[in-house]
């Protein structure tokens, strides 16, 4: 099993220990992801009903392989 105990914050400061590692990683991905919840609008059936939104050139093209760059 792999463990990481030490690991720089924010603040470009080492920090050490489990508990310490932990809130460093949890405080991330907080400020990443955000804490609040967000309410998404319902499904509108209409929608679905209607079947294939996109044409097959852009289903082919989501299909294409990805760059690290469009990932970023």
């Amino acid at each position: 099993m792999t463990s990481i105990y030490t690991m720089r914050d924010h603040t470009d400061q080492w920090v050490e220990g489990f508990e310490e590692v932990a809130e460093v990683m949890t405080n991330f991905y907080q400020d990443l992801l955000g804490e609040k919840e967000h309410h998404r609008s319902k499904v509108d059936h209409q929608v679905i009903s209607q079947g294939h939104c996109l044409s097959i050139d852009q289903q082919i093209q989501l299909c294409q392989p990805f760059t690290d760059s469009e990932i970023k």
